[in-house]
C-alpha cells in the first residue's frame, strides 16, 4: 500500500519545524490520508492547506 503513514509522519515533523510554509505539507498529508482511505481526515488536512494559502496571501 505504500509508505503513506511514514509520509504523514514526515510532513507532520516538517510542520513542527516550520509552520509558516505549511500548505504544501497539509496538502501532502491529505493525499496520503486519501490513499489510506481516511477521507474525513484528508478533508480536514485539505481545509488546513487552504487556510494556510489564504493566510499567506494577506
Amino acid at each position: 500500500m505504500g509508505r503513506y503513514e511514514e509520509a504523514i509522519r514526515a510532513h507532520e515533523a516538517a510542520l513542527s519545524l516550520d509552520p509558516t510554509d505549511s500548505a504544501i505539507d497539509w496538502r501532502n498529508i491529505g493525499r496520503a490520508l486519501q490513499k489510506l482511505g481516511r477521507f474525513a481526515e484528508a478533508q480536514e488536512a485539505f481545509r488546513k492547506a487552504e487556510e494556510c494559502e489564504m493566510a499567506q496571501r494577506r
